[in-house]
């Protein structure tokens, strides 16, 4: 037999591969030559290679170690009645053992999957190196005796390998398939039309490769190119390299790498830094000269070295050292750690990438949707769990099926209590929502009168319409998420649920292109039926092992993420870039334990003892990986053909902890240097090649390349030079678009005097607008419309003009809200006082009145408890209203007679329901004819008539501002009720012609510490501020009607605490104390401020 044996780097041995093909087909061009290479990557890159490097080169057969098997054993293998391993088998089999009697060394970590990924790592490693059970219980004997206190650990060990193995026998592996390639290989010429093998790029067999290779020898010429560069470098091929000499007794051909005098082949002369010294390698004479073809960068932390890596990538561009991002290649120790913040900056930055092995389906949106579904199943359902399995499920859906999830408006229409949990809850929801809003529909032809407080109108039919058909859509939505998730059975067979769950789940999200994949995972768990009637199992599935697996069979599916060496930048794992090259190659994570890995012992089989398994089996020992790690970097360093970039991090941002450069990284650095390298070497920066990037430098330092817009923008306001606004200024100039306005917007902060910027509004076509729509003759007003005014203009802009409500995310309650709570206390005294009109209080017990109340009181606060408050929560806030309730009926007994007694409970006047004959109060002011409405909440009057009083009810407790004798009827138009509620008693028909001295308060219950707190003002305060209110409502109407809609954070109100209770805080804009004072001095701020000279309060508003 013609063996040979060509040892070097790759960079020599591609070539060689090439001269081989030619000699093999010197006499036919288009004899078969099969190659046998370690991975299917390696092999897409060969065809390519070996095409373009030799013209007429053809017919080549690539084949890893399976797919020779599989073709060896194919003209022998007979019918199996056994059935293929289904990829979860092995998992699936070790759990249902773990799950029995197990030897009690491990009974404490049964439960850890940590435990079970451990034994299935071990046993691959006993089954790859054809360990029997019967070796295995060999070495528990001879460890016995040197090892007691292992004694136990390895016995119950070889027990569970011994059950594991019996169980993995009754279905076909492919061990099976290489001891029938083992029979095979007398016909190997035959089978594979050739007489020669190619073994390319493999330095390392496991026992079942390395039996095949020795059998082959004596049917085929075997051509090894087997990559080693020296005894130091490359001991971790060594092993192989002299075993496959002395099996094939081939000389050793030794290749040497091309010289170049660049930076990147005086690495590659000094074994990229890894080797020692010896006579045969000297310490380079001097530094590197800095080409540029051999680059250290050291970044701040992970995410920042995702960024470099795209910048070093642009820099090649820009400088040709690669034609395009497919000829460039980001090497990865750890792709597990590294891969989601790589692609996720590449995704930002619109840099395709080709990701070998492809990302975990688990992550694609597909399977993210099938867990929540499943995740939903098994719990209460939630609104906020419902939704998010909505949004998941519109993501993986095309687009144009995706339009109808519109979950953001669904959010929206669903923030209610009637949508907190439950299959029913929604059922009954969204049937509900839509006969509402197909109701409010059909309403809102003509328009309706307002509600109280004037702010919402009519709706206009094309928003209802809108809606509605958002509400329907929700509603097929959420049909199809229930056929899916609810009513699922408690347990099944395997083949059972995959029926289920394509059942369930097809209609659903079966348009996703991503459905063949899950397909797949469906066909795996159905597969696992197989396991369970082999074992003898007839036991059915729960969901939380459907659950388990599903979640472990989606995690180990990998979805394709673009296309080799065409796709984009290509990221491929250490071990997949042996063998290929690429102008530009990246290799990151040169840090501690990064690369070179931490390597640990495997604590169920630990070196020694592998050792003593037996001559003849390849086990691999865990210590020798260590010499891996260098042979695999070393592959990695001489990947690169035009420029290396190894990249290190200082940071692990997951813990906040410094880092330091690996030994590779050091060692590199050394090189380059000419000299030994310290740590404070790096921070001075001195060594060619090498740069650090800082958390401090915002933008790219000179010379480096800008990779986004932000980084461009950064780098042109680190050219300019000024004060920060004359930076703007410049910015705005190069990019008119985007800054005109926030330049603007700065110039308009440092005036002093209110700009477009500041809310006031000079468009002739706007300010019509706001006449016709919210200005003093638009609808009748109600005070709650002024008072937003006259607190804060800014506020009625928000409010009244945009309409605009702050997004409150739906929670369970734990108390009524504010809102709410001084409904409900409304409707409580209405309907008590109702029931005492024209009596006095006194005239009953004490007793009956408050059990009087209190039912009524029990009634409302049931009828508006909140769904989901707690009980116990729910009665601390009870109680709390009962409390003031009584405490109000105290105070109300002990004026009983002071000759007042209700008359009237929340009375309508002006444009409201029921005020038919009440009219509305017309007011003058300056240009401006207002007509006010509103309700009253309670009006008391005298027996003869002469006096009467106005009571308004305010849930919450009594502003500081007005406490005792403290502030005026209105508050500088903060507080209008009283006086407009005056205005309207008189104008009643049968009290019109009456002359009554009418007195109001202000009635504040507090539930916070359950008292009653006053602000009485006699009928001369009364008479004042009615007189006044023309005066205010001129500031009020020219101000709306001007477009004067500036912020304002100090009012007579709450002082300068105004803006704490103001739910539009959060988007009035940053430094609005500030700038309200610098534009205090505007004419329109002045006009302003005129309500609190005309109501007396002086302008002193706190």
């Amino acid at each position: 037999m013609d063996h040979r044996i060509y040892a070097g780097p790759f960079v020599a041995l591609e070539p060689c591969l090439s001269e081989e093909i030619r000699r093999l087909q010197a006499g036919d061009p288009l004899s078969p030559v099969n190659v046998l290479v370690g991975s299917n990557v390696l092999a897409a890159y060969l065809k390519r290679r070996v095409v373009a490097d030799g013209p007429g080169i053809a017919n080549l057969r690539f084949y890893t170690f399976i797919d020779l098997a599989l073709r060896l054993a194919a003209p022998v293998s007979g019918e199996d009645p056994r059935a293929r391993m289904p990829r979860l088998g092995p998992a699936r089999i070790l759990q249902s053992i773990l799950a029995g009697r197990i030897p009690r060394v491990f009974e404490p970590v049964r439960e850890f999957g940590g435990f079970r990924d451990a034994l299935l790592s071990t046993f691959r490693d006993l089954r790859d190196a054809e360990v029997t059970a019967e070796a295995l219980d060999r070495l528990v004997r001879a460890c016995a005796r040197e090892f007691p206190d292992r004694r136990d650990h390895l016995s119950g060990f070889a027990r569970l390998y011994r059950e594991f193995r019996g169980q993995a026998a009754l279905f076909r592996d492919d061990d099976d398939d290489f001891r029938d390639a083992l029979r095979g290989v007398p016909k190997a010429a035959e089978t594979l039309v050739s007489p020669a093998l190619l073994v390319y790029g493999i330095y390392d067999v496991t026992g079942q490769q390395r039996s095949l290779l020795e059998r082959l020898k004596d049917s085929l010429d075997l051509v090894y190119f087997i990559p080693f560069v020296d005894e130091d470098v490359s001991s971790f091929a060594l092993p192989f390299l002299e075993l496959t000499a002395q099996t094939t007794g081939a000389p050793v051909r030794r290749l040497e790498a091309p010289g170049r005098g660049d930076d990147l082949g005086r690495l590659w002369k000094h074994g990229c830094g890894l080797a020692k010294q010896s006579p045969g390698i000297q310490t380079p004479p001097g530094p590197f000269r800095g080409d540029g073809s051999v680059l250290l960068v050291s970044a701040p932390g992970e995410s920042r070295a995702a960024i470099e890596i795209n910048r070093e990538i642009v820099r090649a561009v820009s400088e040709g050292i690669i034609e395009g991002f497919h000829e460039a290649a980001v090497i990865l120790r750890h792709p597990e750690d590294d891969l989601p913040a790589l692609t996720e900056s590449f995704r930002l930055r619109r840099i395709p990438c080709y990701v070998h092995g492809g990302v975990p389906f688990a992550g694609q949106p597909l399977a993210r949707a099938v867990s929540a579904v499943i995740a939903l199943a098994s719990g209460p359902f939630p609104r906020e769990a419902i939704l998010a399995t909505m949004e998941l499920i519109a993501a993986c859906l095309p687009p144009e099926q995706a339009r109808d999830w519109d979950v953001p408006e669904w959010r929206l229409l669903t923030n209610d209590v009637r949508f907190l949990a439950g299959v029913q809850s929604w059922d009954e929801g969204t049937g509900s929502l839509i006969r509402e809003l197909s109701e409010r529909l059909s309403e809102a032809g003509p328009a309706r009168a307002a509600v109280e407080d004037g702010d919402a109108g009519p709706e206009a039919p094309g928003t209802l319409r809108e809606r509605l058909e958002s509400a329907r859509r929700l509603r097929g939505a959420w049909m199809l998420l229930r056929s899916a998730a609810a009513s699922w059975p408690g347990a099944l067979r395997w083949a059972e649920w995959a029926a289920f769950l394509e059942g369930r789940l097809l209609p659903l999200l079966g348009a996703s292109v991503e459905w063949a994949s899950f397909a797949h995972v469906l066909d795996e768990l159905s597969a696992l039926d197989e396991i369970a009637c082999r074992s003898g199992s007839s036991r059915a599935v729960q969901n939380a092992e459907l659950a388990d697996a599903l979640s472990e069979s989606m995690a180990t599916l990998a979805a394709p993420s673009g296309r080799f060496m065409r796709g984009g930048v290509n990221i491929l794992t250490v071990s997949a870039a042996r063998g290929l090259r690429f102008p530009l190659v990246i290799v990151p994570g040169l840090e501690e334990a990064g690369f070179p890995a931490r390597l640990r012992q495997d604590p169920l089989l630990q070196d020694e003892e592998r050792a003593r398994v037996g001559p003849g089996f390849s086990l691999p020992l865990r210590s020798r990986r260590v010499e891996e790690e260098r042979l695999l970097f070393d592959m990695a360093a001489r990947s690169a053909t035009r420029r290396l970039v190894l990249i290190s991090s200082r940071l692990d941002e997951s813990s906040d902890r410094e880092k330091i450069p690996s030994e590779f990284f050091l060692r590199v650095a050394a090189v380059a240097a000419g000299r030994p390298v310290l740590l404070r070497d790096l921070a001075e920066g001195a060594i060619p090649g090498f740069r650090s990037v800082s958390l401090e430098d915002p933008a790219p330092r000179p010379g480096q390349a800008a990779i986004d817009e932000g980084e461009i923008r950064m780098r042109l306001i680190r050219g300019l030079s000024g004060s920060e606004r004359g930076v703007l200024e410049a910015l705005a100039a190069i990019e008119p678009e985007l800054l005109r306005g926030p330049a603007a917007f700065d110039r308009a902060r440092w005036q002093r005097r209110l700009t477009a910027y500041d809310g006031l509004i000079s468009d002739g076509g706007l300010l019509a607008w706001l006449s016709r729509n919210v200005g003093a003759s638009s609808a009748p007003f109600s005070a709650g419309r002024i008072e937003d005014y006259a607190r804060c203009p800014y506020l009625f802009y928000l409010k009244r003009v945009q309409e605009l409500e702050p997004w409150e995310e739906l929670e369970p309650a734990e108390c009524l809200d504010a809102l709410t709570r001084g409904s409900v206390i409304h409707r409580i005294l209405e309907q008590f006082v109702k029931r005492h009109s024209r009596t006095r209080l006194a005239s009953a017990p004490r007793e009956e009145l408050g059990e009087r109340l209190r039912e009524i009181a029990l009634e409302h606060l049931e009828s508006a408890r909140p769904a989901g408050i707690p009980d116990l929560l729910w009665e601390i806030e009870r109680d709390r209203i009962l409390l003031v309730l009584d405490r109000w009926l105290e105070f109300e007994l002990d004026r009983a007679d002071d000759g007042l007694v209700p008359v009237f409970t929340e009375l309508p006047f002006g444009d409201m329901p029921g005020a038919e004959g009440n009219p509305g109060l017309a007011v003058s002011a300056g240009r401006h004819s207002f007509t006010l409405r509103g309700l009253i909440d309670r009006v008391d009057i005298s027996d003869d008539g002469s006096r009467a009083r106005i009571v308004d009810y305010k849930a919450g407790s009594l502003p500081a501002t007005m406490a005792g004798d403290k502030g005026t009827a209105l508050m500088a138009g903060e507080r209008l009720q009283l006086a407009v509620y005056d205005g309207a008693l008189r104008r009643l028909p049968n009290l019109k012609r009456v002359q009554m001295m009418v007195e109001g308060e202000f009635l504040h219950l507090q539930p916070s510490d359950g008292t009653i707190a006053v602000r009485r003002f006699a009928p001369e305060e009364m008479e004042r501020a009615l007189a006044t209110l023309p005066g205010i409502l001129e500031v009020v109407g020219d101000g709306i009607e001007g477009g004067r809609l500036f912020a304002r954070t100090r009012g007579a109100l709450y002082g300068d605490r105004q803006c704490l209770y103001c739910k539009y805080a959060r988007i009035c804009g940053k430094d609005r104390e500030r700038r309200e004072e610098r534009k205090s001095a505007d004419p329109a701020v002045v006009q302003f401020s005129r309500m609190a000279e005309i109501d007396g309060l002086g302008g002193d508003e706190g």
